[in-house]
């Protein structure tokens, strides 16, 4: 992946641009000129100086220097942003699609951008493999497979295919053709090997792109795991042609070693788009994402540097960290540190504070806004962009009577998200987006711009979305005031324009 920091003296260029000329939007709307930095309620250092790889990515995922790779976006995050709790139930059910990030990039692609989901990582903290295929429908798992409970790895829901059990396939069937796939496993103690098709066909060549040590190797469409201790392995496997259907992994010796596949992603290397990796987990904190000194569990690293390699990473842990048992903040700050060097590696890192939790089951909002100030100094230094989605909302007991929250039991959830509360996260961004949207290049999706005054009052589409320009705040579910110097994303009900 070529980071953007690369491309600096092109970038500079365009955003100056950009920035001097404005740009023509849908409808003869002029775009205002690119300020260094926007006024959003609930974001701080949001604007084009300090979001280069997201602009980048929404520009034009064709230019020259990414047009190898494309634009990767990883979100690392907890079950609030696995999409636990999004559908209403006893208990309520979790739902990848449902995730923030998802309904983000659904967002995206109505609005025209090449966006595709067609990865996955992780069982989240489901309980069963059947569990695990409806939290993503995408994944078959045959008989045989079980969750991993390996110390260290289990809670990243990796699939284990067990020794000396009858081989049955994997699958993850993505929605859009591909002619390239990506398989990150763990290998075991002893050796095993799988082969990979789609649909039946063979791959016309395949590589180990990164591996601790030597913990696999790959001939052809055959992988054989390492015995000894345990480590990671990202194999790669491209076809001469694009073509739909599932990617297979089936085991073909295991008489006395196992595997597990922790994720899978496809993709068409002759039409790049924005890659979108939810690698949320659920019950995940700082501590089990960022472990220094533990050979091969790394997740953070082993995410970030090989199976993701994100241009843009959204790093939404801290709800396991303040709520029991608390991670201290001294370790805390430690560990969000060196993810963020981490993510910076790559590109640019996000930080993003999580909904907030119920102060009279978990962590006192006092508390919680600790963990919060920790990320925003972080990404103050680093002149990064730094989101609260505790704003949005203002508070659990607001949040929870707007549905926001998941339904479970009955009951409001204490801290995980109902599937409109999801979404309303994702307009939040998408919202943030927009003035970038509209400024970043002929091919980007182009949001409208409109002073308040000014929105269009006919021949409206009810979801059709815009951005204003001059709100006085941005409160969800009500009608925007002119005369601010806030953007805010307004979404036509029918009836009228609301936040």
């Amino acid at each position: 992946m070529i980071s953007i920091r690369k491309i600096g003296a092109a970038l500079s260029a365009c955003l100056a641009v950009m920035a001097s000329a404005g740009s023509a939007l849908a409808g003869g709307t002029t775009a205002p000129a690119l300020p260094n930095t926007y006024s959003f309620p609930g974001a701080s250092n949001w604007g084009p100086q300090q979001n280069g790889p997201l602009l980048q990515c929404l520009a034009d995922v064709s230019v020259t220097t990414v047009a190898k790779t494309a634009c990767r976006i990883a979100i690392v995050g907890d079950s609030t942003s696995a999409g636990h709790c999004a559908i209403a139930g006893s208990p309520c059910i979790d739902s990848r699609a449902s995730s923030w990030s998802y309904q983000l990039a659904a967002m995206l692609a109505a609005s025209g951008a090449p966006v595709t989901t067609d990865s996955w990582w992780g069982c989240s903290n489901e309980t069963s493999v059947s569990a695990c295929m409806t939290f993503d429908p995408r994944l078959s798992v045959g008989t045989g497979w079980t969750l991993l409970s390996q110390t260290g790895i289990g809670s990243f829901g990796a699939i284990e295919f067990p020794a000396n059990t009858t081989p049955t396939d994997l699958t993850f069937t993505g929605s859009q053709p591909y002619n390239q796939a990506d398989i990150y496993l763990i290998n075991g103690t002893a050796a095993a090997s799988f082969s990979v098709d789609r649909a039946g066909s063979a791959p016309s060549s395949s590589t180990v792109v990164a591996s601790t040590g030597s913990a696999c190797t790959v001939s052809g469409a055959t992988v054989t795991t390492a015995s000894g201790s345990l480590g990671h392995c990202l194999v790669r496997f491209t076809w001469a042609t694009t073509a739909a259907g599932g990617l297979d992994v089936v085991a073909t010796s295991n008489a006395t070693g196992k595997f597990y596949i922790e994720a899978q992603s496809e993709r068409d290397i002759n039409s790049p788009k924005i890659e979108f990796y939810n690698m949320s987990i659920g019950g995940s904190s700082s501590v089990s994402w960022y472990q220094p000194g533990v050979s091969g569990y790394n997740a953070y690293a082993l995410a970030g540097s090989n199976f993701a390699n994100p241009l843009v990473t959204f790093n939404v842990l801290g709800i396991n960290d303040w709520n029991s048992p608390t991670t201290a903040l001294a370790t805390y700050q430690s560990n969000m540190t060196a993810m963020q060097a981490q993510a910076n590696s790559t590109g640019e890192n996000i930080f993003i504070m999580g909904m907030q939790s119920n102060p009279a089951s978990f962590a006192s909002v006092a508390t919680q806004a600790q963990y919060g100030a920790i990320t925003q100094a972080l990404a103050a230094e680093a002149n990064q962009p730094w989101i609260n989605f505790q704003y949005r909302w203002t508070n659990w007991v607001n949040g929870c009577a707007l549905g926001f929250y998941g339904s479970n039991s009955g009951s409001c959830d204490g801290r995980h998200g109902s599937a409109m509360g999801y979404n309303d996260q994702a307009r939040m961004i998408f919202g943030l987006m927009a003035p970038l949207i509209a400024n970043s290049g002929p091919t980007a999706p182009a949001l409208q711009g409109f002073t308040v005054a000014n929105l269009p009052a006919s021949g409206n589409v009810v979801g059709q979305q815009v951005y204003v320009t001059n709100a006085t705040a941005c409160t969800s579910g009500s009608s925007p005031t002119g005369g601010g110097s806030t953007f805010c994303t307004e979404t036509w009900n029918g009836t009228a324009w609301v936040h």
